[in-house]
């Protein structure tokens, strides 16, 4: 861009301008052409944005930027932000979230100022939180001799993938991991008569949530009935 501008004897001229003095009758005429420059776009630039599933309790990792800001004017004012709200106090290039210790969804960014009150924004990074797991069994009772019958886990909350691993016990106090019952599933053996309690513990892939063990319940096994002949003479 650029312009002329009139200044009269005495005035001073900003430097860094190109000016052509004239003299006309009592007058010092000055003619300026100012050339104005429009700085570089402001570029937020970035920190980790990698979306995370985890259960209450978790503790994020400090979020740093990894590309720096650019372009705009210089010096450069930090806010970051939860969920579009300015957190009070937290004004530097990098931040730590504190541990997330309620259920729900947790998007953290920074808003960048530059000198010229220009404000552009980084790409939010997404938590997500979960309630820890919690695990139930469906499918005890009484049964006869050899039917055939499947107890089945029931996992509530939590994330990610289960790993399972079912146990049983005599007296319902010390329980004993079943091999190769490792599965959402299991089908006990019905062929001997008794009762044994059953119970399954789940361990879930997430790191941040805890592992869970379901209250135990109850197969009885009856024996088929006997019957006996009665001859009347």
């Amino acid at each position: 861009m650029r312009f002329s501008g009139l200044h009269t004897a005495g005035t001073a001229v900003p430097l860094g301008k190109l000016c052509l003095k004239s003299l006309w009758k009592t007058s010092l005429l000055i003619f300026c052409t100012l050339t104005l420059s429009t700085p570089p776009a402001l570029i937020p630039g970035k920190h980790n944005t990698t979306p995370i599933n985890g259960c209450t309790g978790y503790n994020p990792a400090q979020l740093t930027f990894t590309t720096a800001t650019s372009g705009g004017l210089p010096p450069y004012a930090y806010q970051w932000q939860i969920n579009n709200i300015a957190i009070p106090g937290e004004i530097l290039s990098s931040y730590n979230p504190p541990q997330l210790t309620v259920a729900g969804s947790y998007s953290y960014n920074c808003a960048i100022t530059d000198a010229g009150g220009t404000v552009v924004y980084t790409v939010a990074k997404l938590i997500t939180i979960v309630p820890d797991p919690g695990v139930t069994i469906s499918g005890g009772g009484i049964f006869c001799l050899n039917t055939t019958l499947t107890l089945t886990s029931i996992v509530t909350d939590g994330i990610g993938t289960i790993s399972y691993q079912w146990q049983s016990s005599v007296e319902n106090v010390t329980f004993n991991s079943i091999p190769g019952a490792t599965a959402s599933t299991y089908s006990p053996v019905t062929s001997i008569a008794g009762t044994l309690n059953y119970r399954v513990n789940i361990f879930p892939a997430v790191g941040s949530c805890n592992n869970a063990t379901s209250t135990a319940v109850a197969v009885t096994v009856n024996a088929l009935p006997t019957t006996s002949l009665i001859y009347h003479y």
